[in-house]
Parts: structure tokens; sequence; C-alpha cells
């Protein structure tokens, strides 16, 4: 897993902070978990994939008795080279 992180200001210091990491993971053995046909759950492997996540924190400080913060993550992710069963196209 590779990872970027990016800070702008200093908790209890600044009245405005951020941060944000980011970061991209490579998996060879993904599992999932999925439903059979009969509605019973299983896991198995589908294959080698990517993933990609951001997320980010920021936080104010807009009164001396009033904090102002939001947190979001985002991420994508697709297979790279999928099992057998799981092919498309």
């Amino acid at each position: 897993m590779d990872e970027l992180s990016e800070r702008l200001g200093e908790a209890g210091k600044d009245r405005l902070t951020f941060r944000g990491p980011s970061s991209l993971t490579t998996g060879t053995n993904i599992q999932a978990d999925l439903v059979d046909a009969s509605g019973l759950p299983y896991s198995t492997r589908i294959g080698r994939g990517i993933l990609y996540g951001v997320h980010g924190k920021t936080r104010w400080q807009a009164l001396p008795d009033l904090k102002l913060s939001a947190a979001a993550f985002l991420n994508d992710r697709y297979l790279t080279r999928p099992e057998p069963e799981f092919r498309t196209g």
C-alpha cells in the first residue's frame, strides 16, 4: 500500500485545520462475500485488483466553545485480473 498525506494547520493551535490522506492498494488474492442462488452467503477469491482511496477531514474553531468538523471518504476499485468465473465480455 502506498499513501500520501497532506496537512494544513495544527490541531489545538490553529482555528482551521485540514488533513487529506490518499492511498493506492493492490491485491493479488482479493476475496469477496457473495450470496449464492439459494440465498446463502459464501466467500470466494475474485482475482487481482486495485483500490484507490481519498479521505479528508477539516475542523474549524468558529468560537471558543464552538468547533465544527466534517469528514469524507471516497474510494474506487476494479479487478485487473478477475478469476475466470468473474470475467465479463
